[in-house]
Formats: C-alpha cells, structure tokens, sequence
C-alpha cells in the first residue's frame, strides 16, 4: 500500500521516490531532457536492477536526506519482476488514431469495465499510461508498435511524476486514480491475451538485454514503403561483402582512408534501405537501428571483418568475373488482380488473374441498357451483394438471419412482410451456439408450419480464417461441391466476422479489406449474396473499421434491451433502394415439437410493438436504493456518473430494482432536481465525488 502520510501538493522528489517504493515499485532517478538527445532512460545502471527491488540502502544513497539524486525531478520505474510484476500500457491517444481505435477496441472487449479502472498517467508529452499487475504466470512483454500503443513489461523503462517532458510540461497522475486513490488493477487474462496478440501482429515482443533492443521477426520482409525490416543484418553483410570485393577488383592498393570513406559512403546507403522495427518519434532511423544492434557499429565491424581479408579471400572472390548487369527491372506494382470462377460441370473452382489491357469502359447508350439489380428479398438484399447485420451480442441479430436463410431455402413467400423473389441453396457458417441451432432451426419450423428437412440449408461448423487464403480456397472448394451438387447458393452467412478473423485487427482497414476480399470471392464464384453477422461497440455502431459501411451494399442494425420481447430492425444504408426504415421484431417463445420438451427463440415481425410501461419500483425498493448509495458514500465508494465511472450509478439503480438503464436514468434525474440527492465530495483525500443523500422520499 503507498504512503498514507503522501502529501501530493507538497511532495518533492524524495517523497515521490518513497510512495513508490512503498508500493513495491522499483524507481530510479532519470536523465533530464536534453534537446536532440534520449532522455526517457534512468540515469544509473540498470541492468542488474530488472529483477528485484533494491536494497534500502542503495534508495537511501539515492533519496535519502543527503542522497546523490533527492534534487533531482525526473524518476522513472522498472517495469516488470522488480515492481512486483506491474507493467505499463502506453497510448498515444492525443496524436495516434490508430492507438485510439486500439484502446477503444480493449473498452469495448471489456467483460467488465472495472477490470480497466487503474491507476493512469497523462505524461508530458500528452500520452496516457495506465499501469497494471501481471498475474504470475504471465510475463508482460516490453515492445513498441507502429500504431502508438507501447507495453513495458519486464526490463521495461516508463517516467513517473513528478518528472518534467521536454515540452515543459510535468508528467501528472490523472485525477481520481492517482497511486494513493485508487489500487493498481490486477490485469485479467483477457487483457493479457489482447495484449500477446498485440505484440505478435506489430513485430513481437522487444527485450533491451546489454544495451541492444531485441525484437521478434516480423511477418514480413519489408514495410508499407518498401524499406527492410527483416533480413537486415544478412542485407548489410551482402552489402558489405560485394563492395569490398569490388574495391579490390577495381584496386588492389588502396588506403585506410579510402576505406573509411567508402564505408561511411555505403552505410549511408544501407540506413536508406532498411527501418527499425522500433517506433519512437523524435527519434532517428540511425538511433533506432543502433540501438536494436543493426545500426554504425554492426556496420563497422562486419566492415572491418571484410577488409581484414583483402588479401586471401576478397583477393580469390575478385578474381571470379563480375557478373553482367541485368537491366533494372520495372517497378512492380500492387499483386495482379483475379478473378475466381465456378465451372457447374465439373464443380471446379479456378483462379485467373484479370487480362492486361485496357479498362472496360461504358458509354452512356451502354450504361442505360445495364441490367437492373435483381432482389432476392425486396428492397434489402440484391444478387451478388455484401451486407451486414450488426447488433449488440443478445440483441437477436443471429435468430433474424437464420429466419432469414431458412426462408429462403424452404422457398417461403416473404420475410418480415419483403417478398422473396428467389430461392435455392444457402450456406450458414457458424461455430457459435451449436448445441442450440437444431432447436432454433425446429422452433422456426414449429412457428411458421414448415417442415426444413429436406431444404438445401447448409450448415458449415468448423473454425475459418478468412485472413489465410488456403482457408479461403477450402471455403470455395466446399461451396463449389454443393453448388454442383445442388445449384450455386443464393446466399451465404457468416455468424460472426469476428469468429472468422482470428489475429485481426478490427480497427485497421487493411485487415478488414482482406476480409471484404474474401467475401468478394465467394461473391465473384457464385454470384451469392454474403451476409456478415456482426458485433456493435458500446457506442451502438459497427465494431471496427469504417470499411463496413463503405464496402457494404446493405447494413441492418438490430437493437433489442437485453430480456426484452420486442426490439428493432433498423436500414441505415441500402444501395439500390429505400434505407432509414425500421421494423419492429418480437422474439418469441416457441416449443421446438421434441420429445424433451425443448424451447427456442424465434424472431417474428411485430405487428405494433407495445409502448413501454414505464413503471417506477415500488416506495419500499426505491429507498433500499438510497440506503445503498449512501453506504457507499459513507465508505468513500460514492456512485457516480462520470466518463470514468461508466455511468456506474445507473447499474447500481437497475441492479437493485430491475427497471431499465431509461427509468434508472429519470430516477436519478428526478431526485437530483428535488434535492433528494446531490453530488459531493466523498473522499477528500483522493477527491472522489459521488451521489450523497440528502434528503427523502417519503
């Protein structure tokens, strides 16, 4: 626990050092900026300092009463084993939008938000770092990553207040989770998996062992603008290697000099060839790769190393004639757009690259005599498009879609009052709710007086990874063999994209386009519609990047309150038709006909959806709400309504009762303006503000 004697608004930097330490955190002094110049480093050794706090005596000589660093500002700790496993998520919310989507991502992925509630920063650069406790059988890794996101985890680095940045702006603890208001958050596995994956997709994890940040070999040999990333070091030694024996072709005697400034000459070369996998701005290519052991040093010793046998084995390989120069080749471009193809015959699937040429261009005469677009259900979904369902997880997206592709396979008339003007095979691909899709398939049955067996509906079960084309290829494969068994499928679903993107990342446009492809390619084949079942974030709009709603054809928001009967279908975007509609639904109870007896769920157009009673709980319940928010004031725990809290006096209010979040909402409003509560300060000392009762009911 830190210091309970921590004065914030007199401490100095002995102060500060000694909250730390009571916290079982290891800090160190830090270098002062220093322009043009790494600063964010501690200012002593240590190397031998990454595993376990040290000795008292050693913080004394550094901030004690006469200690070597106690006028110093800067401080900075040791992430990982020796700050009893805390680590630090950096984000560069104010600059990076990548590193925005990506926190946003973690908020919306949260099973409960107060697994993220911790102890944070806002550094003086105007990043933010929150800090949390590793469990103990994970190490946090310590990495950097191209979108803005840093972890320092073991042997990891991060400033501490009351250090001063660069700019002039001092590091600050954000108010109400300073060290002495609020815990260090205990990381749950699912932040500790996110964060894994984090380090596997944006080049590994980065341990500084002698001075050297070591990072993970990336996926990839070079980055978007053609710089090299991986193969480096085996880069510089080709590099190396072919100069010197150039040189000695070209002149068996030359001197020192000549080589130093031929060095210097090549090296400027190799620095503009290849990039750092670290990402630090400010900070130089050339730093960043010295720092990772691929910069000037490697470079001179492989140099020395090369030049050291001019005599015996450059002199043999300059004897070997130089190879004729090849013609530079033309710049390539983008990999050669294809297309994919269905032979109904032989059921083959094949894959030919679009003819060079010129571009198919129309003239007006032509564009008017362009075929209308054909529906499959009247005024949503068209032949050969791509849609998507999104909806909070419960709120019925997936009963509404099976509805769906069960109509069209059992060659139903409508679907939610559309006409279905074609029928024929479907595909569902789904791995979710398995042990409950034969009951919802026979409660749809049992609604609607129809008998599926022998319906060409096709459920496919297994894991795909629509981001491995061996994936994508084996999904047409199996498409094709029940298209020629049956006919090409008129529309195929995926229930859920996120299932179907195992690594991706949601937020980034280049990993949702490979998805899009993907769908493009079932598309292309079979001139299927394919129907993506996807997740919403708190904010109610789709998860992830924007390239949903560009790519899609169609969108179908499905919002329903978790328990309720009735909930909504709205059309926020239709390309060939009328969109801004919305529907009402109704999810019914209905028995699925089985010898057990079983029950489902089936999604049904409501003829009126019923206005909601908005009820208030009785006298008695109300003021258990009131004994409970006081308690909690009382305990310096006050309920509040702050960004930061997430509204958590709203949940308190429907934990108790059983109204919804809107009444829960009009309750707390109502009794605010008749002075029944009011907002005040709960906790002096952390300056945490909350709901206090301050009056009654009755």
């Amino acid at each position: 626990m830190p210091l309970l004697d921590f004065e914030p608004d007199f401490a100095g930097s002995g102060d500060y050092a000694r909250l730390y330490r009571s916290m079982g955190i290891q800090v160190v002094p830090a270098l002062t900026p220093d322009k043009g110049k790494a600063w964010k480093l501690p200012a002593v050794s240590w190397k031998s300092l990454q595993n376990e706090l040290v000795p008292e005596l050693t913080f004394e000589r550094w901030y004690g009463p006469q200690g070597e660093h106690i006028r110093r500002q800067n401080m900075g700790i040791i992430t990982g084993k020796a700050s009893n496993n805390v680590f630090v998520v950096d984000v560069d919310l104010h600059r990076n939008s990548d590193a925005a989507s990506w926190w946003q991502y973690i908020l919306d992925q949260a099973p409960n938000l107060t697994d993220l509630e911790t102890v944070s920063q806002t550094t003086g650069g105007g990043g933010k770092q929150y800090l949390f406790r590793a469990p103990a059988d994970w190490t946090p890794p310590t990495f950097k990553t191209s979108i803005g996101v840093d972890i320092r985890g073991q042997g990891g680095f991060a400033v501490m207040p009351p250090s001063m940045h660069e700019s002039g702006k001092p590091y600050k603890w954000d108010e109400g989770f300073e060290p002495w208001s609020v815990d260090i958050a205990d990381a749950s596995p699912w932040l500790c998996a996110e964060i894994d994956q984090l380090a596997e997709r944006y080049g590994g994890r980065t341990i500084t062992q002698d001075g050297i940040t070591k990072t993970a070999t990336p996926d990839y040999s070079t980055n978007a603008f053609g710089a090299i990333v991986d193969g480096r070091e085996d880069y510089m030694t080709r590099m190396i290697w072919a100069r010197v024996v150039d040189l000695r072709r070209d002149a068996p005697m030359v001197s020192k000099s000549f080589l130093e400034m031929e060095m210097n000459e090549l090296y400027l070369q190799y620095a503009r060839m290849v990039k750092s996998r670290i990402v630090e701005i400010g900070t130089s290519n050339d730093d960043l790769l010295e720092r990772e052991g691929r910069g000037i040093s490697l470079f001179r010793h492989k140099w020395k190393i090369a030049t050291d046998q001019w005599w015996d084995k450059v002199t043999e390989h300059a004897k070997i004639e130089k190879p004729t120069q090849e013609p530079p080749k033309q710049e390539q471009g983008p990999a050669p757009a294809v297309e994919y193809k269905f032979d109904a015959e032989t059921g083959e699937i094949t894959v030919e690259p679009l003819p060079d040429g010129l571009y198919e261009f129309l003239d007006i005469q032509q564009i008017k005599t362009m075929p209308d677009p054909k529906f499959i259900v009247s005024g949503i979904i068209a032949e050969n498009s791509f849609g998507i369902t999104g909806g909070a997880p419960g709120s019925g997206k997936s009963f509404i879609d099976l509805g769906l592709a069960l109509s069209i396979a059992t060659q139903q008339t409508e679907w939610f009052g559309r006409t279905i003007h074609k029928h024929g095979p479907v595909i569902y691909i789904t791995n979710e709710g398995l042990a409950d899709m034969k009951f919802r398939i026979m409660a749809w049955e049992q609604h609607h007086f129809v008998q599926a067996n022998s319906s060409p509906f096709f459920l496919i079960r297994q894991s795909i990874n629509f981001m491995a084309q061996s994936d994508i290829m084996k999904l047409l494969k199996t498409v094709a063999h029940i298209a020629k068994e049956h006919a090409p499928p008129v529309a195929v679903f995926v229930d859920t994209v996120s299932r179907v993107l195992p690594g991706a990342d949601e937020n980034l446009q280049k990993d949702m386009t490979v998805f899009i492809a993907a769908c493009d390619a079932v598309r292309q084949a079979f001139g299927s519609a394919v129907i993506g079942v996807h997740h919403t974030s708190r904010q109610g709009n789709l998860r992830g990047s924007t390239v949903f709603e560009g790519a899609a054809d169609f969108i179908l928001m499905v919002e329903r309150e978790s328990g309720a009967s009735f909930g909504t279908m709205t059309a926020t975007k239709i390309k060939y038709a009328q969109d801004g509609w919305t529907d009402n639904f109704e999810m019914k109870t209905v028995a699925t006909g089985s010898i057990t007896g079983q029950e489902s769920l089936v999604a049904v157009l409501a003829e009126e959806r019923p206005k909601e009673k908005l009820v208030w709980p009785d006298l008695a319940t109300l003021e258990k709400v009131l004994h409970e928010m006081q308690e909690a004031f009382d305990e310096g725990k006050a309920w509040a309504m702050s960004k930061n809290a997430h509204h958590q006096a709203i949940r308190h209010v429907v934990r108790i009762t059983g109204c919804s979040n809107k009444i829960a909402k009009d309750i707390l409003e109502l009794w605010q303006t008749n002075a029944v509560i009011e907002i005040d300060c709960c906790d002096k000392k952390s300056k945490k503000y909350g709901f206090k009762v301050i009056g009654s009911i009755r």
